[in-house]
């Protein structure tokens, strides 16, 4: 495992990529610690009702870049809904490490660049678009992170990305689940999914003050409605 860059303490720590051109990662990689577009062909995209061809979409995806996340939960630990955003900055790998970046501040959300920009659709049966984004779930100093009602998202609640053209994507939320450190599905959470979606990861579980890190991740997915 390659070696971590230290993080103020409770927060996302990256994960381990290991053939990142074709998402061959390997197990084990999601890890919380202490803290710390293409210009190219427009893709087809696979239509279910169409008995397996590829249709071309019907414009061409917008590449502006990511500007906003918003969550909408219908019910925190209180009973109440509430609604939580931040700013979208791109990440990705750090190439002295070789590990995912992380947000330096509590507030931002990253948006990984070996990942799928939104509104790209599917290419084919189960390779949709998969929008991967993290975000501290809380901080050293105490104060929560922009994803810390990641917990309370239940089905149905609603995800929005902002472009900084004004374009924004609906999701809804399907699963959430958490993860032991060695038992994520790193394949299934960071590659093509079977309809395009946004995926949500941040730290859960037991934060350990000797090792200063959590012993789980929570990962959520939400598909595209708009």
């Amino acid at each position: 495992m390659a070696a971590r860059p230290r993080f103020p303490r409770r927060g996302l720590r990256p994960f381990l990529l290991v053939a990142l051109l074709t998402l061959a990662l390997a197990p084990g990689a999601l890890a919380c610690s202490k803290n710390n577009q293409s210009t190219g062909p427009q893709p087809t995209v696979y239509n279910p009702a169409s008995s397996g061809t590829v249709a071309a979409p019907a414009q061409p995806p917008d590449d502006a870049p990511l500007a906003e996340f918003r969550m909408r939960g219908s019910s925190d630990d209180k009973g109440k809904p509430f609604e939580v955003s931040g700013k979208i900055i791109v990440m990705g790998i750090d190439p002295k490490t070789n590990v995912m970046q992380s947000p330096n501040n509590k507030d931002d959300v990253a948006y990984y660049d070996f990942s799928t920009h939104p509104g790209n659709g599917c290419s084919g049966p189960s390779k949709c678009a998969n929008t991967v984004l993290s975000g501290h779930v809380d901080w050293f100093t105490g104060q929560t992170g922009v994803f810390w009602n990641l917990r309370f998202l239940k089905e149905g609640d609603r995800i929005d990305l902002k472009l900084a053209d004004g374009v924004m994507y609906e999701y809804k939320v399907v699963p959430s689940s958490v993860y032991k450190d060695a038992e994520a599905p790193i394949q299934d959470t960071l590659g093509d999914t079977p309809q395009e979606s946004v995926t949500l990861i941040t730290c859960d579980g037991v934060f350990n003050k000797q090792l200063q890190e959590y012993n789980s991740r929570r990962i959520v997915r939400a598909v595209r409605q708009a």
